[in-house]
């Protein structure tokens, strides 16, 4: 495997690094597999966290597991056309709506690393999705196109710019968000123009990393032609 210079910057020993992460396969998604951490592993937050850089990209999170099973369970709404996939992490979405027909296939995030993972993962899987390391707001996002968002709602600090952020890329586009229940209760999507379209009971997939042995995960979309299909 080709290692970018970049993880130079992790750690000297970028092989120790990497003896941590395995290919592995989520049991709501075996069409897919993915590079991430074997297990939650301190070390390598820390490591991260002092070369201040995010933490979170290592790991296969349940809303983008939600997204892709819906995804490839539902393959005529990507089918032929361009997809994003915001917060994509591991690309897991991105890599799913390919595999589902999707034309073009972006995944997007402000991770640096997350460039990383998506060629490797995306290799693996024997699809080409692009890269695109940007803040959520300074993405361009065509017209016309499906958009997928994973798990960007933290308090309601953020709440109301994200969700009208992708409230006016829905008058264009389909959008699609996902939304774990980390909140107590689970959280609920307050927007006009978002309407729920299912829920999965997502096996938490990294051991160490979550208190829960399943996490509810909640999908909401702006485009009401699905949830009449649905």
């Amino acid at each position: 495997m080709d290692i970018p210079a970049k993880f130079t910057s992790i750690t000297p020993n970028v092989e120790d690094l990497l003896d941590n992460f395995a290919w592995r396969k989520h049991p709501l998604l075996p069409e897919l597999e993915f590079f991430c951490l074997k297990q939650k592993d301190d070390v390598v937050k820390k490591q991260l966290q002092d070369a201040h850089h995010s933490w979170q990209w290592p790991y296969l999170w349940e809303c983008g597991v939600a997204l892709g099973r819906w995804i490839l369970d539902n393959p005529s709404i990507v089918k032929d056309k361009v997809v994003y996939d915001i917060g994509t992490g591991q690309g897991t979405a991105a890599i799913a709506a390919k595999r589902a027909g999707a034309k073009i296939s972006i995944g997007i995030d402000c991770c640096v690393y997350s460039d990383f993972t998506i060629a490797v993962n995306s290799n693996r899987n024997n699809e080409i999705v692009t890269a695109y390391i940007k803040d959520l707001f300074k993405a361009k996002i065509a017209e016309q196109s499906v958009i997928f968002a994973s798990d960007l709602i933290y308090g309601q600090q953020t709440s109301d710019d994200i969700l009208n952020y992708l409230a006016d890329l829905g008058q264009t586009s389909t959008v699609i968000l996902a939304q774990s229940g980390r909140q107590n209760p689970p959280y609920e999507i307050k927007h006009e123009a978002f309407h729920h379209l299912m829920s999965y009971e997502v096996p938490c997939f990294t051991p160490g990393l979550e208190t829960i042995e399943t996490m509810p995960v909640s999908l909401w979309t702006t485009n009401s032609l699905i949830l009449q299909g649905s």
